[in-house]
């Protein structure tokens, strides 16, 4: 049924790399089950205890483990929809604690010290990391963007996302002018193909932004840029929804943990409310 279940997930709209990382956490599911040797029916909530507890033993984050519950929660959801089983013996209550880690953005000074640094790159690499600065988009995205996915819509240059993680994908423009230029200079001179517009990997823009943080000492990888986006934007006075727009988030509340890192002047708010008329 495991099968089924996958090809029922990419039927709901999930993409092919969210349905590849269910296969392997279910995977280890099952090779926890044919060390048990149980069958999926012989399933118990003790069993799920015990599947938890070896997943602590490898030393898996907290994060990393309830990921795993959850797909195998919704894998016994749809079981007991095709009569497979009765009862989905993953509880919620299994969940184990995560602590909220705050990402701080990169300061003013560590940005110019990037965009320097990104200014010596070759023209396709500068680009796509000028495009992860000015949109906020993820590395793959960047990454997997073809030139059809550009166009311009009132002299704005806006790129088209698609097949995006959980679902997001969006339109958005590329709000910042000089950033525009470069990328429609970069475009007008290289070829229509199906090929990604930039000819770069997302690990190798990874492999860029490690290399950055070891020769600077600035932490910074890659998915820091879409924090430092959303953040700056935050302080620019964008409301949390466009933000929200922008980054393709399904939730209000991510898109908060994405602009906490922002850096507000409070002494700057006037208390009006409190004045009469």
């Amino acid at each position: 049924m495991k099968k089924e279940f996958l090809s029922h997930l990419l039927i709901e709209g999930k993409t092919q790399s969210t349905v590849d990382e269910y296969d392997r956490r279910l995977h280890k599911f099952d090779l926890f089950l044919d060390d048990q040797e149980l069958s999926i029916h012989e399933v118990t909530t003790q069993v799920i205890m015990s599947f938890r507890k070896q997943l602590l033993l490898e030393s898996l984050s907290n994060r990393r483990i309830n990921a795993i519950l959850s797909t195998v929660h919704c894998y016994f959801n749809y079981l007991i929809l095709h009569g497979e089983v009765k009862i989905n013996p993953v509880l919620t209550s299994l969940s184990l604690p995560v602590k909220s880690t705050r990402k701080e953005r990169l300061s003013d000074d560590e940005l110019t010290i990037l965009r320097l640094h990104i200014d010596s790159f070759r023209p396709n690499v500068r680009c796509a990391f000028l495009l992860m600065l000015s949109t906020g988009a993820r590395v793959g995205e960047v990454a997997h963007l073809k030139k059809s996915d550009f166009f311009i819509t009132n002299h704005m240059l806006y790129i088209s996302i698609t097949n995006a993680k959980w679902g997001s994908d969006r339109t958005i423009p590329i709000i910042d002018n000089e950033v525009s230029d470069i990328i429609q200079q970069y475009l007008a001179e290289i070829d229509v193909s199906s090929q990604p517009v930039f000819r770069v990997s997302k690990r190798t823009l990874q492999r860029h932004m490690t290399n950055f943080s070891n020769k600077t000492g600035i932490a910074c990888h890659c998915h820091l840029l879409r924090h430092t986006f959303a953040a700056k934007l935050i302080e620019q006075g964008i409301s949390i929804e466009i933000i929200k727009q922008f980054l393709g988030h399904k939730n209000i509340n991510m898109t908060a943990h994405y602009t906490q890192s922002a850096r507000l002047d409070l002494s700057q708010v006037q208390a009006t409310i409190w004045q009469g008329n």
